[in-house]
């Protein structure tokens, strides 16, 4: 898990070599919950987690660095920390990057709508 994240930082989820990092991390990641059901998930994850980044940078690169919240989860992952690994993931995936954040049932439902109708028009397979 650490040289993924020496590699993330090095690249960055801009290049093949950062999302290939960053798929190893999470490979290592299930690994390490010693359970094979988690470990059983670790293709579909990986590869739900290297099309979602390559989404998200169609139109944009991304908003801030996911290398500390990576981070964070690691530094839980090496202490055994269950909880502060929970408390880590969450952080890393809040709310406001939804991009809900504030908004109102309708608003978010009318947002949804509208991402369900660019997805559908998206080329993945």
């Amino acid at each position: 898990m650490r040289r993924s994240l020496d590699l993330m930082a090095k690249h960055t989820l801009q290049t093949e070599a950062g999302r290939e990092a960053d798929k190893a991390f999470h490979a290592a990641l299930l690994s390490a919950s010693d359970n094979a059901f988690i470990i059983s998930l670790t293709n579909s994850v990986t590869a739900a987690v290297a099309a979602l980044t390559e989404f998200k940078q169609r139109a944009a690169p991304l908003r801030r660095d996911p290398v500390p919240d990576h981070e964070r989860v690691y530094e839980a992952v090496a202490a055994k920390d269950a909880e502060g690994g929970s408390r880590a993931h969450g952080r890393a995936y809040p709310a406001r990057d939804s991009g809900y954040a504030d908004r109102s049932a309708a608003q978010i439902q009318k947002a949804q709508r509208a991402n369900a109708a660019r997805l559908s028009d998206c080329d993945i397979v």
